[in-house]
């Protein structure tokens, strides 16, 4: 059961015209730490960090460069276990979508395509474990040491001039909605 002080990440997909479309957002239970605040600003700015450098005959590693040099300059962790997707016809396509790498590294991106960004942000370099559901295909993740991680996650068209959010939503770390 969620308690005060939790987080908690609700991640939604949509199919719509044959097409997926995948986003995540990471909500406080009530009043939550300062120090868990932070780890919420520092999840959606590297996702946003990451969708900033996308763009036609881009790199993978692009994303994930973006996303891990800023995690780490905020003194934060990256989960390597599960990074973004391409998403389209089916809800997990190529190419993998790293939130770590290299610049100039990894599968090209291009025009006309739809990749997901979602990193998961940590407050320790733990490990993650996965947690099967009774009776579901769906599992659920928790961090080895027990520490909190942060999700935010958008599903973006890759563009001939950059990108497009196909996701858009904005919302305060209170679930509260504007400029939706």
């Amino acid at each position: 059961p969620l308690e005060e002080g939790d987080i908690i990440n609700i991640d939604v997909t949509s199919k719509k015209w044959g097409l997926f479309a995948d986003a995540s957002h990471t909500f406080s239970v009530g009043e939550i730490s300062e120090e868990d605040k932070e780890l919420l600003r520092v999840a959606q700015s590297a996702r946003d960090k990451g969708i900033e450098v996308v763009r036609h005959r881009g790199k993978t590693g692009d994303i994930g460069s973006a996303i891990e040099s800023y995690v780490k300059s905020q003194s934060h962790f990256i989960c390597e276990s599960i990074g973004g997707h391409g998403i389209g016809r089916s809800f997990h396509e190529d190419p993998f979508i790293p939130s770590w790498g290299s610049k100039g590294k990894g599968d090209r991106l291009y025009e006309n395509t739809c990749i997901t960004v979602e990193p998961i942000v940590n407050k320790s370099p733990t490990d993650l474990i996965s947690h099967d559901i009774e009776g579901s295909s769906v599992k659920y993740y928790s961090n080895q040491d027990r520490s909190f991680s942060a999700q935010f996650e958008h599903t973006i068209l890759i563009t001939k001039e950059g990108y497009e959010v196909l996701t858009a939503h904005q919302l305060d770390h209170q679930g509260s909605c504007k400029n939706a």
